[in-house]
């Protein structure tokens, strides 16, 4: 629909922050507020923009607020209409960016749950500049109530959430057996030589997949075995606690794991997980059938040197 001359030309901004299942409900629920406020006060929608999972407090570039702040600039609408005036912004810097573009055509804000935000008078700006300010005070401490509830979980050796663990439920506390075997099998497959390319190469060939569905490379096998959770270790900002769950490793098993790694960075370096030995575990003896493997011996001055067996 064309808007006249005379009746408002409607900007509609939605944001949310974070959309955990990635299904932008957050923002269907906002426009349709804002759609409906639109019609309340009489005049055409012309443009709709939106950030989907992009915090106004982060710093990140948002496209669509960079979009309403073009039109705006351009006189492209004359009214915005968002949900609330934190959904706009969150950053003072922000803000002031915004009553600039503002001012420029003289464009009013209209929200769903504060009413008009009236930028262009002094005590218009002030209290929206209140509003920024209480805004970032929210916010700032929302992450300060969450580092202390993140070290509090950490001190108690609870898990800190997120994807689920391979080798764990999605709780992080339950093991799940089925793999496990497979985190074990890695690793002391490592131990005995094995590429982590190697290992990765011969789960995909089982059809054993990662934690999410995917297929396993070098460096997944790499941050598998070598995480502080498989001995029942929890750790946060490089502080280490007792975990509550079950290791999935013995502490035998966690040295032996911890040599192999310090020989493969004395040979190869910090990146031992690529595969350098490409017929490592391809070519076969014709006397005996066994399988070309690599093994490392010190010498007498404390290096380590590759032997092919």
């Amino acid at each position: 629909m064309k808007a006249t001359a005379d009746e408002p030309r409607f900007a509609i901004y939605c944001r949310i922050s974070r959309d955990r299942v990635g299904a932008g409900l957050g923002i269907e629920r906002q426009l349709s507020d804002c759609q409906a406020l639109a019609t309340q006060l009489g005049g055409t929608v012309v443009a709709t923009f939106a950030d989907n999972d992009i915090s106004a407090y982060s710093g990140k570039r948002r496209p669509g607020y960079e979009a309403l702040l073009a039109a705006m600039r351009d006189g492209t609408v004359t009214t915005v209409l968002a949900w609330h005036a934190d959904r706009i912004h969150r950053s003072m810097v922000e803000l002031e960016d915004y009553v600039a573009a503002s001012d420029l055509h003289g464009i009013a804000t209209q929200t769903v749950r504060a009413g008009l935000i009236d930028l262009s008078t002094p005590s218009g700006r002030l209290v929206a500049r209140q509003l920024g300010a209480v805004a970032r005070y929210e916010v700032e401490h929302s992450i300060e109530r969450q580092r202390a509830a993140k070290l509090q979980a950490a001190r108690a050796g609870l898990p800190s959430g997120g994807n689920r663990p391979y080798g764990y439920e999605q709780n992080g506390m339950d093991v799940r057996q089925s793999e496990a075997v497979i985190v074990v099998e890695a690793a002391e497959r490592f131990v005995s030589g094995d590429s982590y390319r190697s290992i990765a190469a011969d789960l995909n060939a089982r059809g054993i997949p990662t934690a999410k569905g995917h297929r396993w490379a070098g460096v997944n096998i790499r941050n598998v075995i070598l995480r502080k959770r498989n001995i029942a270790v929890r750790v946060h900002n490089s502080d280490e606690y007792p975990a509550q769950w079950s290791p999935l490793f013995t502490d035998e098993l966690w040295n032996e794991l911890q040599l192999a790694i310090a020989r493969g960075k004395s040979l190869y370096g910090d990146h031992s997980y690529s595969r350098l030995h490409l017929l490592k575990g391809f070519v076969f003896c014709g006397i005996c059938s066994n399988r070309m493997n690599i093994v490392s011996a010190q010498g007498r001055h404390g290096s380590y040197v590759a032997l092919q067996n």
